[in-house]
């Protein structure tokens, strides 16, 4: 944890390669002493609820960061500290925080997504992989959807994301959702038959899957159906192309799954 062990990072210019980096209250280990660090590979930003105003978060540049393909921004919270009024709104720090478009693979455990109004349509083109987690209040991934955002995105994992749903995403091919809720269930049979790897890790009230819901998967491979505890009958599996393209069907920790579908 380079930010502790050695405050005023940002005077090590030359510094290429930064894996962690903690912002704290103490001198010397705010945001802005990324400024001035041409980092690469992947930076992952911890205690972001530390981060005391905006201009800090102007100061550390990530947007000429270029090299950088992997970013995770984290706010880690004190129990204690849940009710209590942020410094700056999450949301605009963010925003504030805009990384280049290079991103790979961006974010983890952030109260919520930027907010990409105003913003270039086109933002994270390259964006390959996205990992939610812990966001109770997300809705969807954009407050205005465009279809061109996220045209790369092949790999998303959603974790305990229980108000979220999905906009049709058309390169996704890996898909894991740990905590489903019906929105984000609905939201996946709009998806096209690109996705070759589903996994559904379950859900509370979760008793079976939406009618249709694996009708356009015609590509699904691999299926796995874990940890519904309530799941009385699965209703149905998809259509014969899909089936015909299934090899691997896992289903466990489903304790009151009493019958499958009969094509099985």
């Amino acid at each position: 944890m380079l930010s502790r062990l050695f405050p005023n990072i940002g005077k090590l210019s030359c510094l290429k390669t930064l894996s962690f980096y903690i912002v704290s209250l103490e001198k010397g280990t705010s945001l802005a002493e990324l400024r001035d660090l041409n980092l690469g590979g992947r930076l992952s930003i911890e205690h972001l609820n530390n981060v005391g105003s905006f201009s800090d978060a102007e100061e550390a540049n990530l947007l000429s960061k270029k090299d950088l393909q992997e970013l995770w921004l984290s706010w880690i919270i004190p129990s204690g500290d849940f009710n209590k009024t942020p410094t700056i709104n999450d949301e605009q720090l963010l925003e504030v925080l805009q990384p280049h478009s290079n991103l790979k693979r961006h974010c983890k455990n952030c109260g919520r997504l930027l907010s990409c109004d105003g913003m270039e349509v086109g933002i994270f083109p390259s964006l390959e992989e996205l990992v939610l987690q812990n966001l109770p209040n997300i809705e969807g991934l954009l407050k205005v959807e465009r279809g061109e955002m996220f045209a790369c995105l092949s790999e998303l994992e959603i974790i305990s994301c229980p108000k979220l749903g999905l906009p049709c995403l058309p390169s996704l091919k890996y898909l894991r959702v740990e905590g489903c809720n019906n929105e984000l269930l609905r939201s996946i049979s709009t998806f096209g038959g690109l996705i070759t790897k589903l996994t559904l890790s379950g859900g509370e009230g979760i008793t079976s899957f939406p009618e249709g819901m694996f009708t356009n998967l015609t590509f699904l491979q691999n299926l796995t159906i874990e940890n519904f505890p309530s799941f009385p009958k699965l209703k149905e599996l998809p259509n014969e192309p899909f089936n015909l393209a299934l090899d691997i069907l896992q289903i466990h920790d489903c304790d009151e799954l009493e019958s499958l579908p009969e094509q099985i």
